[in-house]
């Protein structure tokens, strides 16, 4: 054999080795998340927490920092707003940002704008706009809502149990 072409197959199984790599981490994130959601789900249940309900709501509402910095006051405004359809859900996320040692700070923007100082930390919008919500959907949204406000649904929604 020539010196060139073991080098050509040295080249070859390290860019196969490679390759097989990435596959074998794309596939292992892919169970770990599957069984995230099938934990999550289950701890639902469990609860008494209707999963389909909060799969929908899921598809509708964008829950920023909600592992993190949740808020109850932002999450009752959010309730209120869609509840009364008020329509600001449309044009605008309800929101709390941390400012220096202020700490959530009511602070709803338009969607794509933030405030000037600080930063948002806890939000609820849409995620895609505008939307118009069906009887189930805004039931569904409404009820994900106050699951939030509880820290046991919330928890269990989240996955952290």
């Amino acid at each position: 054999m020539r010196l060139q072409e073991i080098e050509n197959d040295l080249i070859r199984l390290s860019d196969e080795m490679l390759s097989e790599n990435k596959r074998h981490k794309d596939t292992v994130r892919n169970i770990e998340e599957c069984s995230f959601e099938l934990e999550r789900e289950k701890g639902m249940i469990l609860k008494g927490i209707d999963s389909n309900k909060t799969k929908i709501a899921e598809t509708i509402l964008n829950v920023y920092g909600l592992e993190k910095e949740f808020d109850k006051s932002c999450t009752e405004r959010a309730i209120k707003g869609i509840a009364s359809n008020d329509g600001k859900i449309q044009e605008e996320y309800y929101g709390v940002k941390d400012y220096e040692s202020f700490t959530h700070q009511t602070e709803d923007h338009r969607y794509g704008f933030g405030p000037r100082h600080g930063s948002i930390v806890f939000s609820i919008g849409l995620k895609k706009r505008p939307h118009v919500f069906t009887d189930e959907e805004l039931e569904c949204c409404l009820y994900y809502l106050n699951l939030l406000l509880c820290k046991e649904s919330r928890k269990a929604i989240i996955g952290n149990e």
